[in-house]
């Protein structure tokens, strides 16, 4: 190799070209990232809507009266179910008068409080929480109770059709507003980019560990969104018990229009477990569940519940709402 290498060498002196440098410009990089929207972060922090078709969960009285003549109307006779949002009846204070108390209940404070001004100990502390197991039962009785929706079952599949369109009008404004006002949209959805939006995608936002940040009216608009699928739900419901002959399972529902003591848009995993499971949680259930987490006696007591009422419905609000407060101890 050497000896080929020779053959090319000159005795020249070669000589480095004289080139002129100048001084460059240097472009920064471009901050890469941003470009794909995810569902949690941008569309959650735009301004929601103000909804005019709501979902039903009771009818007026002059809806039941018309009954389904007018189930093709575009507008419902009850009043915006976003005022109740923000109008859910919260637990009041009873207060008790003499007449509210039945004879057999006042004869029978009259012998508890003769045990409870025992000599004996042991009386005395019978007494005391005797007494106050009473004092529950007159509450309990005294409370205002929630008013029974009387629904004729030929009503029900219109009512069906109209929560359906209800659902389906909810999901394709939540899916415009997500949309709007975003330039990368339409590319984004050409290309398959875009965030998937789904049912599933929206309501899963509402857990309280997504850690999600709402915009103005979002978690609002979402929360009722789903209330809208618990009245098809429920719906539902109705029409299956009554195409089965089965009086008490219609009877109910038609009892329980739900929300009567506690506000979804305060709890809203109790509103995904109600569309998990396909139900309506019950005011005697929210009471014991209220209960269990908040006692007010500040020591061990014992709740009880009948056979059949919705036991594990109360396992799971209790378990749900200690986790998300970390309450929770091994």
């Amino acid at each position: 190799m050497q000896i080929v290498l020779d053959r090319h060498r000159t005795l020249v002196e070669i000589k480095q070209p004289n080139a002129r440098r100048e001084v460059q410009e240097i472009i920064p990089t471009r901050c890469c990232g941003g470009e794909l929207s995810t569902l949690s972060q941008d569309p959650l922090h735009k301004s929601g809507f103000t909804s005019s078709v709501q979902p039903l969960h009771t009818a007026s009285k002059e809806e039941t009266r018309r009954g389904i003549d007018n189930s093709n109307s575009d507008t419902f006779s009850n009043p915006p179910y976003q005022d109740v949002l923000y109008n859910w009846q919260k637990p009041n204070k009873v207060k008790l008068t003499v007449s509210s108390v039945s004879r057999e209940i006042q004869e029978l404070e009259d012998i508890l409080n003769g045990i409870a001004e025992s000599q004996t100990s042991a009386r005395q502390q019978y007494g005391r929480d005797m007494v106050r197991s009473l004092k529950a039962l007159k509450m309990l009785q005294s409370a205002p109770k929630q008013k029974e929706e009387s629904i004729f079952p030929t009503e029900l599949p219109a009512k069906i059709s109209r929560a359906q369109h209800t659902v389906h009008e909810q999901f394709q404004q939540l899916c415009k507003v997500f949309k709007g006002g975003d330039p990368r949209a339409l590319w984004l959805r050409e290309g398959g980019l875009w965030p998937c939006i789904t049912p599933i995608t929206l309501l899963e936002q509402l857990r309280s560990v997504s850690g999600s940040v709402f915009g103005d009216r979002i978690k609002e608009n979402l929360v009722t969104y789903a209330l809208s699928i618990t009245a098809l739900q429920r719906f539902i419901r109705m029409e299956d018990a009554h195409q089965k002959g089965n009086p008490q399972k219609l009877l109910e529902e038609q009892k329980n229009s739900g929300y009567g003591n506690w506000q979804p848009l305060e709890h809203p995993d109790w509103l995904l477990l109600e569309i998990n499971v396909n139900i309506l949680i019950r005011p005697d259930q929210v009471d014991i569940a209220l209960a269990t987490i908040f006692s007010v006696f500040r020591s061990n007591s014992v709740l009880q519940m009948n056979m059949g009422q919705g036991k594990f419905i109360i396992v799971y609000i209790i378990c749900g709402s200690l986790f998300r407060t970390q309450q929770i101890y091994s």
